[in-house]
Order: C-alpha cells, then structure tokens, then sequence
C-alpha cells in the first residue's frame, strides 16, 4: 500500500491435493486412459476429462500416491495432462491430451522482450544401447539379428554405451517391442538442453499504431516459442517448460524452454 507495507502469499499447486491420495500395487488390463483416470483420482476433487488419445493397454501400476500413478499412465499412453477449470463448484478438471500448448508463432528476441539467457545441458540419462524385455522375457533377437539390444545412432558419441533397459510386461510380438524400443530410445539417446530467460511479458500491450498487440505475445506452459538473441548467436524453438512470472515487477519474469517435457510429480 502507499505505507510501504505488502503481504507475501504462498500457494500450493491444486495438484498437490493427489499427493494425499494412496493408490496400491495393481495391474489395469487392456484400460483406455480415460477409464484408467476415472478411477485413480476417485474420492478427490478432479475430473478427467481425455481427449485424442486412444488405444488400450495393459500397465502395471507400482504402490504410490494418485499423482503418481496418474504420472505412470501418462508415459504410458505418451500425452500431458494440465489441470485448469472448475467442472463444478467442488471439481478441479484434468485436461488429458497427447500435447498441451500450442504453437502461436510468439518470438522472445534481444531488443524486443529479452533481457538476459543461460543454456543448461544434462547428459545424465543419456541411453545409447537399449536392451528391450517383453512378456516372459521374449526378446528382439529376431529382429535384430541375435541381440537383444538396439543401439543408437550416436553410440559412438561417448567412450563406452550408456546402457538403458526396456521391459514391457504386455508386449508378446518381438517386431512391436522392437518399435516401441525404437521410439522409446529415440526420446533418450540425446542430451537434454534447457534455456532460461529473462523476459518482458507483452501481453498486457494492447495498442500500437492503432493495432492489437498483447494478444498476439501470450504464451504459457507447454506452448512452442522461438528464441532469438543475435549476439550470443541462439537461435532456438522449443516448448515452454517453466514460466515465473512477477505481476508488479514483469522485467523479473523468467521462462524455461527445453527439448524435453517435465512433470511436476
């Protein structure tokens, strides 16, 4: 206030709710998503709500919180949940789609909305050399030619393999384990590469020259933008994977990209 007196507000993410939630060892057989969210989050205040992701599969669910075992059926079906809108007066909806965000065209340049940056590069969980185990231990061998592994295109980008293991308890054929070995490699086998940046949030502009403006800057979590500082020569498009944002202060906001997609859980 004009006193110079402010309240500090510290707020836990609704999500956090599902962490009191115990969901025990089990097997879900031949489940859609949607089926499979109606019953993990039951006794809580979320609905889930899946769109355009289809298929069913068999998972084996370890002992957990709610929140995990929705993160397990996530990898699974490979899509992204955000939780936004209120289904009813007590419910909290969980948005299920194969991608949040989208892509906007939005550009975060030097000069225009972008103070400071800093790459950052995690080689931890790199997998070079994939072993893939299916049902009763069947293998890729005869796929392969008599190995139970697959190796990735940059195996020699390191001194020895980075070995990774690949076990799917309801995968029978060794031709489908083998491509889903193949997609599952093709999402480790690089480094993980984030860019944090300081940022001018623009979205509240409204006018200039006469033309809307701020509307055509907004971007959150998941959304793709494109990066461009001339100078230290970045020149990038990646997702939005973290988004800070200071309402009475917006030269502090900072927003993370990445190659990769991080969880909350």
């Amino acid at each position: 206030d004009n006193d110079g007196l402010y309240v500090a507000v510290f707020c836990e993410h609704i999500l956090t709710e599902l962490i009191d939630s115990y969901v025990p060892e089990q097997t879900l057989t031949n489940t859609t998503l949607q089926n499979a969210m109606n019953t993990l989050p039951a006794g809580t205040r979320f609905t889930a709500m899946v769109t355009s992701v289809s298929g069913t599969k068999t998972i084996d669910l370890t002992e957990g919180t709610a929140l995990s075992a929705i993160r397990q059926l996530l990898n699974a079906f490979k899509a992204e949940m955000s939780c936004a809108g209120l289904p009813s007066p007590s419910n909290f909806l969980l948005t299920v789609l194969p991608q949040i965000g989208a892509n906007n065209g939005v550009q975060i340049r030097y000069r225009k909305n972008l103070i400071g940056s800093r790459k950052k590069t995690d080689a931890r969980n790199v997998i070079t050399r994939l072993y893939c185990y299916g049902k009763d231990d069947i293998s890729i061998e005869s796929i392969t030619g008599d190995r139970q592994y697959i190796d990735s295109q940059f195996i020699g980008s390191y001194h020895r393999p980075k070995v990774g293991v690949l076990r799917l308890t309801d995968i029978t054929s060794p031709a489908e384990l083998h491509q889903v070995g193949l997609d599952y490699l093709a999402e480790r086998e690089v480094e993980r590469i984030s860019y944090e940046f300081d940022v001018v949030d623009l979205k509240n502009v409204e006018v200039i020259q006469g033309q809307p403006y701020g509307e055509f800057e907004r971007f959150g979590i998941g959304d793709t933008v494109r990066v461009i500082d001339e100078e230290l020569g970045i020149n990038v498009t990646a997702r939005v994977v973290e988004y800070e944002q200071y309402p009475l202060d917006e030269r502090k906001n900072r927003v993370v990209l990445a190659n990769f997609v991080q969880t909350i859980i």
